[in-house]
């Protein structure tokens, strides 16, 4: 018996074949694209490689994308598409080519709505993956790639390694930042996350803060929402020096642009992780109950701390350990050590 996410595979696989059938993945027959990136900041970080194989595979052609308010800049600055729509009745009645990176059963019903000429899917990639009984997880920046093959070709030999560089004015948001705070060499340090259970401890943060400032000499500017403000402001308020916050300022760009400056990263598993890696800088990500394997930073410079006890993965909503859950496993020793790693590299470069 199928369950729910293997039933919806199928049906993508089955869709998809029988349009492609007809259209015979013809490209001439091109002439609109809509893409569907209903999905949060990483998933959209990380699937920008394949993203820009198919516009450079497709010049000319009209590319839509229908994504989350969250990360329409992110597309709107990726040189890649040419219209952002974040309502789906504002899409047109057809288009083309559809790509469902996606990959569920409601956008799968959006796509199949559009009547497009050719449609490429993530469920028939995820179902190859299931009736080969693929061992471990496969990374996203590769799920993306493997959706994108049958025109793009296949996978490049080289890592494949997002890259977002932010415009001018956001450039100029992060300056005057570090400008009026009077900001020299600095860390960032992001403590929240979507779910409780990816979050660091607010003490350990605290003490990686302090280490960081008397080993390195480094400032200390913390990341996040206007929601995690009160989460960092805890912290803050255990540390024995002026610390500083981002939290809340400007966009998804504004942060990419601050990033660049910083020295490092520090981060539990989340989007600001994935952006930070995509600006090359050195990225420490923090995982508890995610995928690091398939959701790991994929920058050159990154490293991942992750302890896999014997309950991962779960629903990372209900712990078994909620004395002592996965994540606070990581200890701040491994994470320093880590920084010396990291920090090391750059320097010798």
């Amino acid at each position: 018996m199928l369950n729910a996410e293997q039933l919806y595979f199928l049906r993508s696989a089955l869709a998809s074949r029988k349009i492609n059938w007809k259209g015979r993945l013809d490209r001439e027959k091109i002439q609109s694209v809509l893409l569907i990136r209903m999905d949060e900041i990483g998933d959209v970080v990380l699937g920008l490689p394949a993203l820009s194989a198919l516009r450079a595979a497709l010049p000319g052609i009209p590319f839509t994308v229908w994504c989350k308010p969250l990360t329409a800049d992110l597309f709107r600055h990726s040189g890649c598409v040419d219209e952002v729509i974040t309502q789906s009745q504002h899409l047109a009645r057809h288009y083309d080519l559809v790509v469902d990176l996606r990959g569920t059963r409601e956008s799968l019903r959006i796509a199949l709505r559009k009547k497009p000429l050719l449609l490429l899917d993530r469920g028939s990639v995820r179902l190859k993956y299931k009736m080969r009984k693929q061992v471990g997880q496969v990374h996203e920046t590769k799920v993306n790639w493997e959706v994108l093959e049958p025109l793009i070709g296949p996978l490049p030999d080289e890592a494949l390694q997002p890259v977002l560089k932010p415009g001018h004015r956001h450039e100029q948001t992060a300056k005057l930042f570090l400008q009026r705070n009077v900001i020299g060499e600095f860390a960032v340090l992001h403590t929240g996350a979507r779910k409780l259970l990816r979050r660091w401890s607010i003490a350990k943060f605290a003490a990686l803060a302090e280490a960081l400032h008397s080993d390195y000499g480094l400032d200390i500017v913390f990341a996040g929402s206007e929601d995690e403000q009160r989460d960092i402001e805890r912290i803050q308020e255990k540390i024995s020096f002026p610390t500083y916050s981002f939290a809340g300022q400007g966009n998804l760009l504004d942060f990419a642009a601050f990033c660049y400056r910083a020295k490092i990263f520090i981060g539990n598993d989340s989007g600001p992780m994935h952006l930070a890696s995509a600006c090359g800088i050195p990225v420490i990500g923090l995982f508890g109950p995610g995928m690091p394997d398939a959701f790991g930073p994929a920058g050159a410079n990154s490293v991942v701390i992750h302890h896999k006890l014997p309950c991962h993965p779960c629903d990372q909503v209900n712990c078994v350990l909620p004395n002592n859950p996965c994540i606070n496993h990581i200890e701040l020793e491994e994470v320093l050590a880590a920084c010396k790693q990291v920090l090391k590299v750059v320097e010798h470069r």
